[in-house]
């Protein structure tokens, strides 16, 4: 996503299995110096190769890093952020069974941390009907809350997935008030599909939010979400 009007750029690229750190911290330094003309913001995302599972998404388990230079507040950081694969987490039929069985979910299934944990059981337990969500996944760590929500079906306006988005943010925001960046994404039962995401930072003056139904993805001031 490259915006000249205001001066933001948020890029990915690929690099090799088993890079160091500071090997890709140059590719990433190197795609920045070709991005001086945007002038407020520039982060630059950095996903490790993998050739057997091509899906190169902020929530899919794997390497990546992350440069992000706020030339406004004159921060500049590089840090990695990696996604440990854990089988539990892609049974996304495992909920339903389990329903249809009378058995327990497993905690595991639904995060990777006691915060993480509770968030999603919360969604899980507002679909009353469970007409909706399929697997309510939460990754939590020092940096990031992720919330990777399977839905049952799509919904019908742009408007209703942002509104049901919209919420996820304000919930994960007063379960987790500490997180540093959420990453919400609304998958197609059990497909990589993506039908809507929203990257939130405390360190970026936007949000970033795209579903199925609207042409490319918005940038908006953070009030607008709350």
């Amino acid at each position: 996503m490259r915006d000249k009007n205001k001066g933001i750029a948020n890029v990915s690229i690929i690099v090799p299995r088993g890079s160091p750190d500071e090997v890709v911290k140059k590719a990433c330094e190197h795609i920045e110096s070709r991005l001086e003309e945007y002038r407020n913001l520039v982060i630059v995302t950095a996903f490790e190769e993998n050739p057997e599972r091509p899906v190169y998404k902020l929530g899919m388990p794997g390497n990546r890093w992350r440069l992000l230079r706020n030339k406004v507040k004159n921060i500049r950081t590089f840090e990695p952020i990696h996604l440990v694969l854990d089988e539990l987490r892609y049974q996304h039929f495992l909920g339903m069974n389990s329903l249809r069985e009378g058995t327990e979910i497993l905690d595991e299934w639904f995060g990777n941390t006691l915060e993480g944990i509770a968030l999603a059981r919360s969604i899980w337990e507002a679909d009353v009907d469970h007409e909706w969500v399929m697997h309510p996944y939460v990754f939590a760590s020092d940096m990031i809350v992720s919330l990777e929500i399977s839905l049952t079906k799509r919904k019908a306006k742009s408007s209703q997935y942002r509104q049901y988005v919209q919420g996820l943010l304000g919930l994960a925001r007063q379960r987790v008030p500490d997180a540093k960046n959420i990453w919400i994404e609304l998958s197609f039962r059990d497909t990589v599909e993506t039908l809507a995401r929203l990257n939130w930072s405390k360190e970026l003056p936007y949000v970033e939010y795209k579903d199925e139904l609207i042409g490319k993805s918005r940038i908006e001031k953070p009030s607008v979400w709350g």
